[in-house]
């Protein structure tokens, strides 16, 4: 699993991680986000609508995971919706704006 040292994100001396996630082929998320002990998770999905079975990988890494700030499920939808602690699905456009 490939870890990449994210320059243009440093802030107060931290470096900033951006790797993926994934656990026997069962659950995966596409970016996990993480500077000191925090950590923010995005799973992207190109589809205007989303599914429960699309927020798997973002609750199993949760689970697994302290310092989770954000779980995030980024898609082509309009809305950005709260799923449940710390898990969201936000507009693609949103995150880019």
């Amino acid at each position: 699993m490939p870890v990449v040292v994210v320059t243009g994100l440093r802030q107060s001396g931290k470096t900033t991680f951006l790797r993926e996630w994934s656990v026997q082929g069962r659950h995966e998320v596409d970016f996990i986000v993480s500077r000191g002990r925090d950590v923010v998770a995005i799973e992207v999905k190109a589809g205007s609508r989303f599914r429960d079975k699309d927020l798997a990988g973002l609750r199993a890494f949760s689970s697994k995971t302290p310092g989770v700030r954000a779980a995030v499920l980024a898609y082509n939808g309009v809305e950005t919706v709260k799923l449940g602690e710390a898990l969201y699905a936000v507009p693609l456009a949103t995150l880019l704006s």
